[in-house]
This record gives structure tokens, C-alpha cells and sequence, in this order.
């Protein structure tokens, strides 16, 4: 509310209403609230970014929400935000992932492009969602031991992901931020000492995701 210098109080807002609609039609008493409301509308080449944060359906507050790498405001109850007197240009929108758990993520990217339209305002939605990781080792059996296989290309295949990474020196591999589901995993290539000469060295395995896993072991050659 504004007091035009008058002292703030109910009655003295009610005065100030009743005599402007008097003084003035509806129409202009629009023009005048909006001139009188600081940032209630763009200026000229500028533009609004609202936007809201949810997760399963929930608006998540408290997220520092950046504009091209700076700050510019939080996530309010309901998971809203609104950023004001934006350059009319696509810029990047954020969200801060350290003020998360590590067992969410955004789906689709912590960051957007936006194309922000002079006295206009853009819209951007982010949604959380609960992540696992998935960790395991690739051996290979020789006689009655088994030894890990370094450099074995893994594939990991599920809900909208494929990823491939490759096995440690002492065989491990490990998949980070996967949206819960059920995944096929398999190995390519067997490694550096793996007499499988870049054939499929493991047969396709069906893990589920629905939580983190961990010690996995994939055998190559084994009984």
C-alpha cells in the first residue's frame, strides 16, 4: 500500500481510496495504481520471469533461484518465484542443487534457457525428483579365483537413460542420480585383458532401481 506521505493506517487508505475513485474513472485509476506500484509492470526492453519448483506435485520452498549464474531471489511456500525487470533476451534460469538432498535431482536439467518478450511475462516450471545410485564391480573368473577387470565398458539402460561408464583399475563402476525404475544393465566390452576382443562379454541383467544398490558384481566367464 501507499500513503502519498500520510500517515499508514486503515482508515486513512479507506479516505484516500473512496477520493481517488471520485477524482477518477476505473480506467485511469488503473493507469494510476500501476504508476504508482513500483515493479508491478516491465519498463521498456524489460520483462518477468515467473516460475514454480515442485516435487510430486508439492511447490518446495526455500531454493535460491539464480539468473545467469547470479542470485536473484527464493522459492516462496507454494514453490513460486518471480523475477523482475529481466533483460528482454534468453537468459539461463538456476536452481541451487546444493540446498538439496543428493538423492533429488531436477528433472530435465538444474538450468534453462528462457526467452524473456519486452513487457511481457515468461513462465518456467522445475520438477524434483528422487534419485539412486547404483554401484557394482565387473570380475572375470579364471580357474576357482576371480579377478577385476579394469577399463570393461558398462551399459546401463532404463526410464528415458542410457548411460555408460567404465570400470576402475580394481573393477568398480558406479552410476550416479538415476530416477527410480528398473534398469537393464550389460557389459560391452570386457577390458583391457578380456579375451572377448570388443564382443559382449556379459549377458543383459534386469536391476532395480527403485533404491540405491550397491555391490553389485557382474562375473564374465564364470560357471
Amino acid at each position: 500500500p501507499f500513503s502519498l506521505g500520510l500517515e499508514e493506517s486503515s482508515l486513512i487508505r479507506r479516505q484516500l481510496a473512496l477520493d481517488l475513485i471520485h477524482r477518477y474513472s476505473w480506467k485511469e485509476l488503473g493507469v494510476l495504481r500501476n504508476a504508482l506500484t513500483p515493479g508491478s509492470r516491465p519498463r521498456a526492453g524489460q520483462g518477468t520471469i515467473e516460475g514454480t519448483v515442485l516435487f510430486d506435485g508439492e511447490g518446495v520452498s526455500g531454493l535460491t533461484v539464480f539468473l545467469d549464474g547470479e542470485p536473484r531471489g527464493t522459492t516462496g511456500r507454494a514453490g513460486r518465484f518471480r523475477i523482475r525487470d529481466v533483460p528482454a533476451e534468453t537468459v539461463t534460469v538456476s536452481l541451487d542443487l546444493r540446498e538439496l538432498e543428493t538423492r533429488f535431482s531436477v528433472a530435465g536439467g538444474a538450468s534453462r534457457p528462457v526467452t524473456v518478450l519486452s513487457g511481457g511475462t515468461s513462465g518456467i516450471e522445475f520438477r524434483l525428483q528422487e534419485t539412486s545410485y547404483f554401484q557394482g564391480s565387473v570380475v572375470v573368473c579364471e580357474g576357482d579365483e576371480m579377478r577385476p577387470v579394469s577399463g570393461a565398458e558398462v551399459l546401463l539402460t532404463g526410464p528415458s537413460v542410457q548411460r555408460t561408464t567404465t570400470t576402475s583399475r580394481l573393477g568398480g563402476f558406479q552410476f550416479d542420480h538415476l530416477p527410480a525404475g528398473v534398469y537393464d544393465v550389460r557389459v560391452l566390452d570386457g577390458g583391457e585383458d578380456s579375451p572377448t576382443d570388443g564382443r559382449e562379454a556379459a549377458t543383459l541383467r534386469s536391476v532395480d532401481l527403485t533404491g540405491d544398490l550397491t555391490g553389485y558384481l557382474i562375473k564374465i566367464h564364470c560357471p
